[in-house]
């Protein structure tokens, strides 16, 4: 049961630590590493080479191969009290012994990925890694749920009534319908059946890249384009089911 609280964001409602099985695998390089720094000061000191300048080799890779262990040991010592945290009206993200408190209504955009990127009004930027974080796949909904549902799509919603049309990266949304931008393509909220995103993930190199599509379905045809701002994507979507409902 979490009873943190925060005098500017009200009481913490959940809070997310990385987990025992990330903390395992780090634990398990340093070990690793001191293992064989440890092989080679032995044959250094035991059974080396007679000579000076071969020892000294031997007590140089002995010391090349511990540094990622002293820097697992860096980690866990700042990292421990690594913590993601959800108040009632904002977000806190404890890294390495310092703590920022966000305010939602200050939040402009977040990314998603293997980190967290909170963007604020003032142009500061705070990212988490979620890699090992347990129940990870809980965050994003939640952030979605109070940057988009409760905050973007209302405000936008009001202003599009007002006459204001909102604007995305690949479309402009107003009381009538959607323009593709690029195109000259009108889409009646009449003709809109659904709007989905699809997200998919491939290698490339050593690294996996992920692609989400946007798709807008008709009672003609579907249109699709990629789009991999979450901020603008999953706003652009929440607006779209909520005109053509």
């Amino acid at each position: 049961m979490v009873t943190l609280s925060s005098r500017q964001l009200g009481d913490c409602l959940a809070e997310y630590k990385t987990s025992a099985a990330g903390f395992t695998k780090v634990i398990a390089i340093m070990l690793a590493s001191f293992a064989a720094a440890a092989l080679f000061f032995a044959v250094a000191i035991t059974g080396g080479p007679s000579d000076t300048g071969g020892r000294v080799v031997l007590f140089v890779l002995g010391a090349l191969f511990s540094l990622p262990g002293l820097l697992c040991i860096y980690g866990l010592t700042r990292g421990r009290d690594n913590a993601l945290r959800f108040f009632e009206r904002g977000i806190s993200i404890r890294k390495a012994g310092h703590e920022a408190e966000i305010a939602w209504d200050d939040v402009v955009s977040y990314r998603d990925g293997s980190f967290l990127i909170v963007e604020t009004k003032n142009g500061d930027t705070f990212d988490f890694g979620l890699d090992g974080l347990r129940a990870s796949d809980e965050i994003l909904p939640r952030v979605r749920e109070e940057v988009i549902v409760k905050r973007a799509v209302p405000r936008l919603l009001a202003a599009i009534r007002d006459g204001t049309p909102a604007e995305f990266e690949d479309a402009t949304l107003d009381a009538h319908g959607i323009t593709l931008l690029g195109t000259d393509r009108r889409i009646a909220w009449s003709d809109v059946i659904a709007c989905t995103s699809t997200a998919t993930v491939e290698r490339k190199g050593k690294y996996l890249v992920s692609t989400t599509t946007v798709s807008i379905k008709t009672t003609s045809e579907t249109f699709a384009f990629v789009n991999d701002d979450a901020t603008d994507r999953e706003t652009f979507i929440s607006l779209c089911n909520e005109m053509r409902s």
